[in-house]
Formats: C-alpha cells, structure tokens, sequence
C-alpha cells in the first residue's frame, strides 16, 4: 500500500514545477500550497475512480 506507486518522485516534482515553486518565489506561499495540495488530491482522487467536488 501507500502512495508511491500513484505518486511517484518525478510526478510530485513536476507538480511542484507547475504548481508550487512559481507562487513560493512570488512570497504567495498559502497560494503554493493550496494548489499543491489539489494536485496531489487530484491524482489520488482519479486513482481512487473518485471526482472531487467543492
């Protein structure tokens, strides 16, 4: 069990590329999480054959 297999090293770096880093050299680091934490949610989610709402 466990995530790595959905959430492997080189998917959570790119998620971090696109979603995170951008709004932490801005100073908006709520912003960074708070999209990091959806994308992550999101492939959990899909993995899961959930869709999130709200």
């Amino acid at each position: 069990m466990g995530l790595e297999g959905i959430l492997p090293d080189s998917k959570v770096g790119r998620i971090e590329d696109q979603y995170i880093i951008p709004y932490f050299k801005q100073g908006d680091y709520g912003t960074g999480i708070l999209n990091g934490v959806k994308a992550i949610a999101e492939v959990i989610a899909n993995d899961a054959g959930v869709e999130l709402t709200g």
